[in-house]
């Protein structure tokens, strides 16, 4: 009964987590998905298609007057994962120093590539744009 019980308790466990797993992480590789995700949310969002060598890009902010504090995501798509790689070699240090930049702050910067898609905002944005 007892191994039965653990077993039981483990699944469980393990399904928590991959639950929590699979709600984090880099927006929609899809934009209007991720734009209407965002607006669902309370984002005012501008997404913008075809320009400047992106395939796509958005920006969204959310303004929360009772927290004090804002929210946004910069999320920029690519035609190609080749081309978010070139993108990537120059985007990844002037992300990192933007976020080291809050370092010791209450306001966090995450940033990212997934596939074709590059990402910067607070954790919050991003996970919204899932």
């Amino acid at each position: 009964m007892k191994k039965i019980i653990s077993t039981v308790l483990v699944c469980i466990l393990l399904c928590g987590c991959i639950f929590a797993l699979s709600a984090c992480g880099a927006p929609d590789s899809d934009p209007k998905a991720a734009a209407e995700a965002l607006e669902e949310e309370g984002y005012e969002v501008t997404l913008t298609e075809n320009t400047k060598g992106y395939a796509a890009t958005i920006v969204a902010i959310k303004n929360n007057v009772k927290e004090k504090k804002y929210d946004y995501v910069e999320i920029y798509y690519f035609n190609s994962e080749a081309d978010a790689n070139k993108a990537w070699e120059t985007l990844e240090s002037k992300f990192s120093a933007e976020a080291e930049e809050f370092d010791g702050t209450d306001y966090e910067i995450e940033y990212g590539k997934s596939g074709a898609v590059i990402y910067k905002g607070t954790p919050d944005a991003i996970d919204a744009a899932n």
